[in-house]
């Protein structure tokens, strides 16, 4: 709880704090309400001006919200847009 709070303090700061975002959705996920960081960062993922080394970051912790929520087959996707935009990854 004041961890969340302290980064709300920090988002209210600087709104478009990618990473802000990305932890606090991690730690709604912690708190067992993955639904909520999911929307959190669909919300973020939407914005204007996202550079795409952050999207990368957000999405690869939205794929493990979607996990955490039951949801695989979105997790799956979110995941391979990840590893598409990740020439470097290693795949099977």
């Amino acid at each position: 709880d004041k961890a969340l709070e302290v980064l709300r303090k920090a988002l209210e700061l600087y709104p478009k704090d990618s990473t802000a975002w990305e932890y606090v959705a991690q730690l709604h996920g912690k708190k067992g309400d993955a639904d909520r960081g999911i929307v959190l960062l669909r919300s973020m993922l939407g914005k204007e001006g996202q550079k795409e080394s952050q999207d990368e970051g957000l999405r690869f912790t939205l794929g493990a919200l979607y996990y955490q929520a039951g949801q695989v087959e979105a997790s799956i996707e979110e995941m391979r847009v990840v590893c598409d935009r990740t020439p470097a990854t290693p795949r099977p």
